[in-house]
């Protein structure tokens, strides 16, 4: 069976290579649009509502609406930064607010996002752009919630933009405008895309030689100031609400710390990025087997105090959401408690094993070290938010592929691995639209 595999893959990627670079192009812009046909004609978006869609964002839809067009963009029943909801409230003014209308704005959005993304594979040079750009569709939450009237596809749209400036070798100005005006509308679809000008400002950090810090605000300053100009724009809007969701959410939408996060970051990269680690050096890491030890020895008292645990319950503060816990969980349950823990604790060393050797390799530049910054200033934002969801991680997934794809060269890894994000996405947007209870809703 493996051979059959095997050699299948095998005549695909030859076959593949044998196309002229017109050829491949067009064909790459038409695979990105086969997947949206095929959900086009499948559903006609023509399905019930799925969870945030009924009782938080087509009643904000509606009340916007209703007040257009100057709606109470300072108190409405959502948690998120109100863009979106201009935005879909707009669409529905001109086409109709039947939700299959409405639906279709993401839609358009998230295959823009998608073609943007393998446009950034291609300036980023990754052996197979097209295999990184379906990565990204073909992410459960990304898939699926293109076809919803959800607020993350926005936000994606607008993060994938603003990675396209500011990853530029040698930005000007022009491109960090371009950038920041980018990731401040990033922002305003969720809160937790502040990580895109917080990593710009960490990589500067990073670049300030040392002892040199004076030096460096006279020369560098006008570049921090646009990357901080996001910060200053979404300012406003906080102090406005006196916090950083509207006041009718306030009471379940706020900041707390939450460890588990950090747990769930490495889970996370384990689990969605585990072919990576068939093409990472571990000769590197058997040199640095006292840091290796050191981070172990770090954070297994973490992992061990603030465990990651499964649960659906609303507004459970600290609970995993999404396809790797419930996974786990039903795990747990067929297999026994202990299976679900190995399972746990080997997507969480995988993910810390993926970082660690990705930070010691030698190949670092400064498009590595804007991801990296981008994503650690994410993870330090989400531990602030009470509930560790796996679609808040969308953010994340651009960055990663980027990262984690680069320097994989056997496209067979990447096409086996294809073929499961699909079939992953495909059993996902099934069991949200005709298997998911959505009783306590």
């Amino acid at each position: 069976m493996n051979n059959i595999l095997e050699l299948t893959v095998g005549k695909v990627m030859k076959k593949w290579s044998s196309l002229s670079p017109q050829k491949r192009e067009i064909f790459s812009r038409l695979f990105l649009l086969l997947p949206f046909c095929a959900m086009l004609i499948v559903t006609g978006l023509n399905f019930r509502l799925i969870g945030d869609e009924g009782p938080f964002t087509l009643k904000v839809v509606e009340g916007f609406s209703k007040e257009w067009p100057f709606p109470n963009i300072l108190n409405y029943q959502s948690s998120t930064t109100p863009l979106p909801y201009l935005l879909f409230t707009f669409w529905g003014k001109i086409i109709g607010f039947e939700i299959w209308k409405l639906r279709l704005l993401p839609v358009f959005l998230t295959f823009f996002a998608v073609n943007l993304f393998y446009d950034l594979c291609k300036q980023y040079q990754l052996p197979a752009p097209l295999f990184g750009a379906l990565s990204l569709l073909f992410f459960p939450y990304v898939f699926f919630h293109g076809f919803t009237v959800y607020t993350v596809c926005f936000a994606l749209f607008f993060e994938i933009l603003a990675l396209r400036y500011y990853l530029v070798e040698k930005p000007t100005l022009i491109d960090l405008i371009k950038g920041s005006i980018a990731a401040t509308l990033a922002i305003y679809c969720r809160q937790e895309y502040l990580a895109l000008p917080v990593g710009m400002l960490l990589y500067e950090l990073f670049r300030i030689p040392k002892g040199n810090l004076f030096s460096a605000i006279k020369t560098r300053f006008l570049s921090w100031f646009i990357y901080a100009t996001p910060l200053m724009l979404i300012l406003p809007l906080f102090i406005l609400w006196r916090g950083t969701t509207p006041p009718q959410l306030q009471t379940i939408s706020y900041l707390t710390v939450v460890p588990q996060h950090l747990n769930f970051a490495p889970i996370f990269i384990g689990f969605y990025f585990l072919p990576a680690l068939l093409n990472k050096n571990f000769i590197k890491l058997g040199n640095s087997k006292l840091s290796v030890f050191l981070i172990f020895a770090i954070l297994t008292p973490l992992f061990i105090i603030f465990p990651l645990k499964y649960s659906e319950e609303i507004s459970k503060i600290a609970a995993g959401t999404g396809i790797i816990p419930h996974g786990i969980d039903l795990l747990s349950r067929h297999l026994g408690s202990t299976a679900g823990i190995l399972v746990k604790v080997l997507f969480w060393m995988t993910g810390i094993l993926l970082i660690i050797i990705e930070v010691i390799s030698g190949s670092w530049d400064s498009v590595k070290t804007k991801l990296f910054a981008v994503l650690a200033a994410f993870i330090g934002l989400i531990t602030f938010t009470p509930y560790v969801a796996e679609r808040y991680y969308m953010i994340s997934v651009a960055p990663l592929i980027l990262i984690f794809y680069k320097p994989q060269r056997d496209r067979r890894i990447y096409l086996l691995w294809l073929v499961f994000l699909i079939l992953l996405s495909v059993v996902f947007s099934y069991w949200e639209i005709h298997l998911k209870s959505f009783e306590n809703w």
